[in-house]
């Protein structure tokens, strides 16, 4: 939780430091014409997963996930989101917790224009983040014994769309990521899961 909370706060000086940068070198007028654009968002999510073996089970961990984005130039920026996901009873009573935190790239496109009340337009965004996901309450096969917790790197590649209802709150119908990992698993270590969501974001 401590290297979590770490990267957070460097991923949020990362931000402030690029944004204070493209302020101050952007032409005149630039900013004001909201070209630079901050995001939250939070997210109800479920994903796809299966157990790894022959028939394994498959199952739906489910849970919610916290983003942020800055869009610094033509639509271009970056973005970091924080996950939590929970199952019970994968297999033979097994459970699994799963946080993850990953940042990267994001491209924001309109949809619909915007108007007096959605000052902002409707949109799309695609993204890839990179990053980590720890698993934990779990099984996770290791030489000479069995653990309960691993860590893997992660990435998840996909994008959303964001409803403007008014004065910066957006409705966000679905997001929808491919998500893989190499958390170890007594088989390739490889998981190539199918994560969607809706929830609600604002943007200033």
């Amino acid at each position: 939780m401590h290297s979590i909370l770490s990267k957070l706060v460097l991923l949020a000086g990362a931000i402030t430091a690029a944004t204070t940068a493209f302020a101050q070198h952007a032409p005149a007028g630039q900013v004001g014409r909201r070209n630079l654009n901050f995001e939250v968002g939070t997210t109800f999510v479920f994903e796809y997963s299966r157990v790894a073996e022959i028939n394994g089970n498959r199952f739906w961990p489910f849970g919610g996930s916290v983003d942020g984005a800055v869009t610094l130039w033509k639509g271009l920026g970056v973005a970091g989101d924080f996950s939590g996901i929970h199952a019970t009873d994968i297999s033979n009573r097994v459970s699994l917790d799963k946080h993850s935190f990953m940042a990267g790239p994001r491209y924001n496109f309109n949809l619909l224009p915007h108007n007096d009340l959605r000052y902002h337009a409707t949109r799309g965004f695609a993204e890839a983040l990179f990053g980590e996901v720890h698993a934990f309450n779990s099984l996770f096969p290791a030489p000479n014994k069995v653990k309960t917790s691993a860590t893997s790197f992660s990435m998840q590649v996909g994008g959303g769309v964001d409803v403007a209802v008014g004065y910066g709150f957006n409705f966000r119908p679905v997001d929808v990521y491919w998500v893989h990992s190499s958390l170890p698993n007594n088989a390739d270590n490889i998981q190539n899961n199918f994560r969607i969501g809706l929830g609600a974001s604002f943007r200033k």
